[in-house]
């Protein structure tokens, strides 16, 4: 299961944050500029979408075989490198797999 993530930073760019969205952020947040009853509904926002389980594995149909197999050792725990050794593959196969799964999942959570 890959929970939601919540980014709160004290200044960026539009550039960064374009990037923390596009890597599956359910919210991107600025310290300073948003008071705490935002960041709270947020926060609740992630916990309620993290505990929907079945929406995972609904997702999990829109993923190809390989997509399928990392998302479910990510679910595991295992980190890149270690689902890399596991599936003998070079962890930067494993990382462009991530960014694809995460691109899809984003689509269906958004869509």
């Amino acid at each position: 299961f890959l929970p939601p993530i919540v980014y709160l930073a004290s200044d960026s760019s539009v550039k960064q944050a374009v990037s923390i969205m596009r890597a599956g952020a359910l919210h991107f947040l600025l310290a300073g500029h948003t008071d705490i009853e935002e960041i709270l509904a947020t926060i609740q926002e992630g916990i309620e979408k993290s505990i929907e389980p079945s929406r995972f594995i609904h997702s999990l149909r829109y993923l190809t075989e390989s997509e399928r197999t990392i998302a479910l050792l990510v679910e595991q725990g295992l980190i890149s490198k270690q689902i890399a050794e596991r599936l003998d593959c070079s962890v930067r196969t494993v990382e462009w797999h991530r960014r694809n799964i995460l691109r899809k999942r984003v689509k269906l959570t958004f869509s």
